[in-house]
């Protein structure tokens, strides 16, 4: 059975709810588990980017907290290219949880904007967000144009362990 939230959680959780889009927790003290009670507060639908060695980890933390989520509304894009795009021209309804590293974002950028069009989530995860800070980097202008034509309502939680410098 899940664990009560640490009180640094549940005043983040706070934050989040009060407008705050930003996580900057040390490694291992619960930044997806506030992210993910904050986006799956409402049933939202959620989109996770992150590095591709931490698919695994968000699988088990959903499995971990939120057992109630089928494994069939968690949805992880890997593989080779032919099975990552019939991944995304399958969807006819959108995954409760999608998980896209950011190794994909460039390589399948057209598919994704398509999907994200279709199908727009109410929520964005970006893990490790450091990942995306320079702003001419690929991975960081292909998910700022696919932020822009996202609709107003979806909203993006930045989390990372190391503080993006200003």
């Amino acid at each position: 059975m899940p664990t009560q939230l640490h009180s640094y959680q549940s005043r983040a959780l706070e934050e989040l709810h009060n407008g705050k889009r930003a996580i900057f927790y040390s490694y291992g003290t619960g930044k997806s588990r506030i992210a993910l009670d904050y986006s799956l507060y409402l049933n939202s639908h959620v989109v996770i980017f992150c590095k591709l060695r931490n698919v695994a980890t968000w699988q088990r933390e959903l499995h971990k907290w939120y057992p109630e989520i089928s494994t069939d509304d968690i949805i992880a894009v890997q593989g080779n290219k032919k099975d990552r795009v019939a991944l995304f021209e399958c969807f006819d309804q959108q995954p409760r949880i999608l998980i896209i590293p950011y190794s994909i974002v460039l390589r399948d950028k057209e598919y994704l904007s398509y999907y994200l069009d279709k199908l727009p989530p109410e929520r964005i995860i970006a893990d490790e967000s450091t990942t995306i800070k320079n702003p001419a980097a690929g991975v960081t202008k292909v998910l700022l144009k696919i932020r822009e034509r996202l609709p107003d309502y979806t909203q993006c939680i930045l989390l990372t362990g190391n503080p993006i410098p200003e």
